[in-house]
């Protein structure tokens, strides 16, 4: 299983590899806000033959749309690793593909931390920047740690290992020291620490196409399941006030969508209608409002918004940007996100 589900799905999707599970139309009423102009300031890479540009970056844009600014991009993070008088990870694979993903806010807002993959099957390098994009500093000498998750005090990320049997740690930030939180005999993906700092949420692969959902305390110990059903649940994500959480299911159309329950896995609800695929939902600060992942029809991904009773959908994302992964900051006021630009001829 490639390191994060909801990417996952997304790079399915874009595919055309068809999933499992969909949704009957509910009707959102969607407001699609093209800005076309939006993005062009930031889609000036070399494309794929695909309709693709080679680079993913980190971007940010308001909850209500418009122009997004770009955070940071690959090559302030290979300078990054000159800087530190580490060989230049960005030279030796400069004609291969590179991602910087998995942008998670800081409890205080101050700060982001991320991923950065410099080639196809390197292992990432785990990085914080400033919220500007300022001042980006690889954490330690942590390297193949995936979906960083931070912790209410602001000092901790939960993360994965891969390996054998996938292992959650609690890694501390300044020092890079990790403590083994749960070694486990299947797979397990998306980690969510609570906003209450006493439980860490994911999603555990069961079977071949069937993911649950389960909590673990964050000291460790015996996870509980949320989630028993036939359809993959995945993107565990709570709620501010701890009451909730939010996951991405699978429909038996083949389509995703959002559902939040309570934290006990119980009052299950759907937010999205499932005509269009969504996956990956963040709340917003005060908890009225989830944006996450929407994969339209002509796979092309981008970042909608709606209440969490699911009315109201917005995009806030142009069509040239092929967007996944947001993380809304706890100000409210932005909403960061990982974007692989498209060429002109793509992007309509």
């Amino acid at each position: 299983m490639p390191c994060r589900v909801g990417a996952v799905v997304v790079l399915a999707l874009a595919a055309g590899l068809t999933a499992c599970g969909s949704d009957e139309p509910r009707g959102n009423g969607v407001s699609d806000d093209r800005n076309d102009s939006a993005g062009s300031n930031s889609a000036e890479t070399v494309a794929h033959q695909h309709g693709f540009a080679d680079e993913v970056s980190i971007f940010a844009v308001s909850p209500r749309g418009g122009v997004p600014r770009p955070l940071t991009r690959v090559g302030e993070l290979e300078h990054e690793d000159e800087h530190e008088g580490e060989e230049s990870e960005g030279e030796e694979h400069e004609a291969e593909e590179q991602q910087v993903d998995n942008p998670i806010w800081s409890p205080d807002g101050r700060s982001i931390a991320f991923t950065r993959t410099p080639c196809e099957y390197c292992a990432p390098d785990l990085f914080v920047m400033r919220a500007d994009g300022a001042r980006p500093r690889k954490v330690g000498d942590v390297r193949n740690v995936f979906q960083p998750s931070w912790a209410p005090d602001g000092r901790h990320l939960a993360v994965l290992r891969p390996g054998r049997r996938s292992a959650l740690y609690s890694l501390d930030v300044r020092s890079g020291e990790q403590r083994l939180l749960r070694r486990d005999a299947g797979t397990i993906e998306g980690p969510a620490w609570s906003s209450t700092g006493d439980q860490i949420a994911f999603a555990r692969q069961v079977a071949a196409t069937n993911w649950d959902l389960y909590a673990i305390d964050a000291s460790g110990g015996a996870p509980r399941r949320l989630t028993s059903t036939p359809a993959q649940e995945t993107n565990p994500e709570w709620s501010p006030n701890g009451r909730r959480i939010a996951f991405t299911r699978q429909l038996a159309s083949g389509h995703w969508a959002i559902f939040t329950m309570r934290a006990d896995g119980t009052e299950r609800r759907r937010v999205t209608d499932g005509r269009q695929s969504a996956v990956e939902p963040t709340w917003s600060p005060e908890g009225r409002r989830i944006a996450y992942t929407v994969q339209s029809a002509n796979d092309r991904s981008r970042i909608a918004v709606s209440t969490a009773g699911g009315t109201r959908e917005r995009h806030v994302t142009p069509p040239r940007l092929y967007a996944s992964q947001p993380a809304w900051s706890p100000d409210g006021r932005t909403i960061a996100f990982a974007a692989r630009p498209l060429t002109p001829s793509a992007a309509y």
